[in-house]
């Protein structure tokens, strides 16, 4: 009898090890399809790109052009990596609603209902906070720390740009910038499916606001730039922690009057 019990247990393990690793197995392929598809998307969005990074140079060396400063390349290959290094920035900063959505396809099996519809509402102001950012990196922030970079340079060098420094510089400072506008976002939404809360928030705010003028500082090399970019990220910060503690306030009315 205690044979054929252990024989039924190790059978039931068994299965259920069979289960698991069956469950592992097709989260690797759904994961391995979303990733396909999106490295697919990249590369047909890049290559076309590629074609069209000429017209794209023009715009972004607007901010040295009262300088007459010219590109200039420093190795063989340089200037096709240079490009295709443009087209690959562009094409991923285009496709990420898109990446994004790959992203919840995979997770979202194991999403309610409810944080579904507001992860996708989260989704449709996520770009536009980041172009936001982007285009205010671009034309506050980027001409004032170039000014002043190539000003103080020009006094004792030449000034000779590296193509691809210069793209790269440009990146990451509208990038930093696009992203910083995007934390509102994440804070209010998660505010919302009350992950996070405005009381949880201000007990890290020292810890996030430090962490995030710190990220600025490597990125931005002079003062100026560097309050021009702190100042609007601290305000829209803040404004974030009001809006998630308005968010509880509602919550909290509305589960109120359901009670009574």
């Amino acid at each position: 009898m205690k044979g054929w019990i252990r024989a039924v247990l190790k059978k039931k393990q068994n299965k259920n090890k069979i289960d698991t690793e069956m469950q592992v197995s097709e989260h690797l392929s759904e994961l391995r399809y979303r990733l396909i598809i999106v490295i697919a998307l990249i590369t047909v969005m890049t290559v076309f790109l590629y074609t069209k990074v000429p017209v794209i140079i023009r715009y972004i060396k607007r901010p040295i052009e009262r300088f007459a400063l010219d590109f200039a390349f420093f190795s063989m290959t340089e200037g096709f990596v240079t490009r295709f290094k443009l087209a690959f920035i562009i094409a991923v900063i285009i496709l990420i609603p898109l990446i994004l959505h790959q992203l919840l396809s995979f997770i979202g099996p194991g999403l309610r209902k409810e944080e579904k519809k507001v992860i996708y509402k989260a989704l449709l102001f996520i770009l536009p906070a980041f172009i936001a950012g982007a285009v205010f990196g671009y034309f506050m922030i980027v001409p004032t720390a170039l000014n002043f970079l190539i000003t103080f340079g020009n006094s004792y060098m030449t000034p000779v740009l590296s193509g691809d420094k210069y793209i790269v510089f440009i990146a990451m400072l509208t990038s930093a910038l696009g992203v910083s506008f995007t934390i509102p976002v994440f804070m209010i939404f998660l505010g919302k499916l009350g992950i996070l809360s405005s009381k949880g928030i201000r007990k890290i705010r020292k810890f996030i606001l430090i962490s995030l003028l710190i990220g600025e500082g490597i990125i931005v090399s002079d003062i100026n730039s560097f309050i021009l970019i702190a100042i609007p990220v601290i305000l829209i910060f803040e404004l974030s922690v009001l809006i998630v503690r308005f968010i509880e306030k509602r919550r909290e009315k509305r589960n109120g009057d359901s009670v009574s």
